[in-house]
């Protein structure tokens, strides 16, 4: 069993560098017409670097993440965890967050001065960049604290529901599904109200046409707009964005400061009705939905591996550990997730069309296309990317692609 799991990891680890490959070596095709005017010619040659840039620093990440969970495994790292975590505590939903929090930890601390030369050195160099020291370690410390607080509830909550049904796993399976769902559920409710005000600060537009014409295409197209924020996106990158928050035909609207700076007025109307577009379509919804059925499809897999007791003995545990069973799921699911990708991706592809096609219903073509060009400037899209990339990774179609279907409206 040692082999498969470890067999698992490099063929997986293999094929995502197969396919970030085919990717970089894509940079170079020609452009299609409709993007050529996107970059200058100093500034395609300033994001090919950058581009060149994060494919080496990604491919050195990979690398770091094959090593410490490879080395975690075949060098006895988690029968280590187990010993240290039974030595602290005797219950074991204790046991398992302190096994899963060492873990964690060596994660963490390893991977921090990644995080922190991909922020203010890369994205620094190629103006990205406006984070201070001092917000990331703040927003560090704030991701610990909420990833802790929140992981560890979840988690000491299957881990009880486990114990208590050990012996009847679909049991298991279903309240565990039951729970992650419920969870989905409040975190998609206090997004704005709690996790991006968390790390950000949320400002109410200021009255005027903007505000007018957002309320009025709210009306329009039968939603309800609860609060309209502008987010202090600039604070730590120059990099555009919007999004509506919430399920229902109440919406909050967040705009970032960089995209009310860089496009005009008709231009975040276009992106905003391409959002409500994604609303009017239900696509959260749908896209809950099959979160939900994948989670069920994880949950089972992950009954079949706490099922096993060969499993964990094979790397030197003591016996069946929920701790170390999560490890292993993680590891066992990349298959799944891997297969799963490719219908999910192209679902939301698809979904992307729809809501372009709705936003041109409502306002002029033109200033989706101009607004979607100045995204692909100021984010450094890529022009170019490859075809097998675009059906693994791709949750948007190519700017290319999408650009073309909107002309052809």
């Amino acid at each position: 069993m040692k082999t498969v799991v470890i067999g698992i990891i490099i063929i997986m680890f293999l094929m995502d560098i197969g396919i970030s490959i085919l990717n970089y070596r894509n940079r170079n095709a020609p452009l299609p017409d409709n993007v050529k005017d996107i970059y200058k010619d100093s500034e395609y040659q300033r994001w090919l670097s950058y581009f060149m840039e994060n494919f080496r620093f990604g491919m050195i990440l990979k690398c770091l993440n094959l090593l410490i969970l490879s080395s975690m495994l075949l060098l006895g790292g988690f029968a280590k965890f187990e010993s240290i975590s039974t030595g602290w505590f005797q219950n074991e939903i204790l046991q398992t967050l302190s096994f899963i929090g060492l873990y964690f930890m060596i994660y963490m601390i390893l991977s921090l001065p990644f995080d922190y030369y991909k922020t203010f050195v890369i994205e620094e160099k190629y103006g990205f960049n406006k984070m201070t020291l001092k917000t990331f370690v703040m927003d560090q410390v704030k991701g610990l604290i909420v990833g802790a607080v929140i992981g560890a509830g979840i988690l000491a909550l299957i881990n009880a529901i486990y114990l208590m049904f050990i012996e009847r796993m679909f049991i298991f399976i279903i309240l565990s599904w039951a729970v992650v769902t419920i969870v989905m559920v409040l975190m998609i409710m206090m997004n704005t109200r709690f996790f991006v005000k968390l790390f950000n600060k949320l400002s109410p537009v200021e009255e005027g046409s903007l505000k007018d014409r957002i309320q009025k295409l709210a009306s329009e197209t039968g939603f309800e707009i609860q609060s309209i924020f502008i987010m202090d996106a600039s604070r730590r990158s120059t990099r555009l964005n919007a999004f509506f928050s919430g399920m229902g035909r109440v919406r909050d609207v967040v705009l970032y400061d960089t995209l009310i700076e860089k496009l005009n007025e008709d231009e975040v109307m276009a992106v905003l009705a391409h959002e409500l577009g994604h609303a009017s379509h239900k696509d959260v919804q749908k896209m809950f939905l099959r979160q939900v059925v994948f989670f069920g499809l994880f949950i089972t897999v992950l009954g079949i591996v706490l099922g096993s007791e060969s499993l964990p003995l094979a790397f030197g545990l003591s016996g069946a550990h929920f701790g170390f069973s999560l490890v292993l799921f993680s590891v066992f699911i990349q298959p799944l997730s891997f297969l799963l990708s490719i219908p999910i991706n192209a679902l939301s592809r698809k979904a992307e069309y729809a809501a372009d096609t709705f936003s041109a219903e409502y306002i002029d073509r033109s200033h989706m296309v101009s607004a979607l060009k100045m995204l692909s400037q100021e984010n450094f899209s890529n022009l170019t990317p490859h075809q097998v990339y675009v059906l693994m990774h791709y949750t948007h179609p190519p700017v290319s692609i999408r650009l073309e279907a909107i002309n052809k409206l």
